[in-house]
This record gives structure tokens, C-alpha cells and sequence, in this order.
């Protein structure tokens, strides 16, 4: 057995960006459904852009063991709390009174269970109170 083998947490990972692809998808469909009341629909798909070359770098570090540290997934919660945070500058007023869903809408839900995985349910909560 290799070392990865007898990592318990792998399927962990698997499922964190397993569920951080599929909630991209998600964002991009709640974009396209929304784009026509936003503020800034450009800035909308500029912060998409983000979030795909995001999910890129979180997909390939989460599935790899050595991607699988502290300062990746502290760096998820603080790129996913500015990416979250552009919504403020995206929807438009009415929007945010109505509650629409925000650009990065349940994407960033992988950010605190990659915390939790590797750190436990501390870290796990600590970074869903930053998110």
C-alpha cells in the first residue's frame, strides 16, 4: 500500500472538489439567470472567471496530497470570502433586498468543509464564520 492509500481523508477530498465543480455550475447557471437585473453583469462573469481558475487550483490541490495544507485551504477561505464579498458590487440594489442569490451562491460551501477535512470541526466552523 502507498501512502495515499491509507490516507482516510482522500474520499474526503474527492467529495470536497467534487462539490466545489458541481457548485460552479450552479453559479454560472444562477449568472445566466440573473444577468439582466445586475448592476454590473460584466463584473459578474469577470468574478466567474475567477471562480473557474479558483476551481481549478483548489480541484487539483484538493485531489493531490501534498495540495492538501494549511496555507491552500486558508487561502480558499480567504479567496472565497473576497469573491463573495463582490456580490456587494454586482447586484443591484433591488437584488439585495429581494435576497437573490449572490454571485458565488453555494460554491463557497466547499471552502469551509476543505477546512473542516483537513482540520477537524473547529477549523471546519471557524472558516464558515469567515465565509
Amino acid at each position: 500500500m502507498t501512502t495515499t492509500d491509507q490516507d482516510a481523508t482522500r474520499p474526503l477530498w474527492t467529495a470536497t472538489a467534487i462539490l466545489r465543480v458541481v457548485t460552479y455550475f450552479f453559479a454560472v447557471a444562477a449568472v445566466i439567470v440573473h444577468e439582466d437585473e445586475y448592476a454590473r453583469p460584466w463584473l459578474a462573469w469577470t468574478v466567474l472567471g475567477a471562480m473557474l481558475l479558483w476551481t481549478s487550483v483548489t480541484v487539483v490541490a484538493y485531489l493531490l496530497p501534498s495540495g492538501r495544507r494549511p496555507w491552500v485551504v486558508w487561502s480558499d477561505v480567504v479567496v472565497t470570502s473576497l469573491l463573495l464579498y463582490s456580490s456587494v458590487w454586482i447586484l443591484s440594489h433591488q437584488q439585495m433586498v429581494d435576497i437573490d442569490p449572490l454571485i458565488t451562491t453555494v460554491w463557497v460551501s466547499a471552502t469551509p468543509i476543505a477546512a473542516g477535512v483537513l482540520g477537524g470541526q473547529v477549523a471546519g466552523v471557524l472558516s464558515g464564520l469567515v465565509v
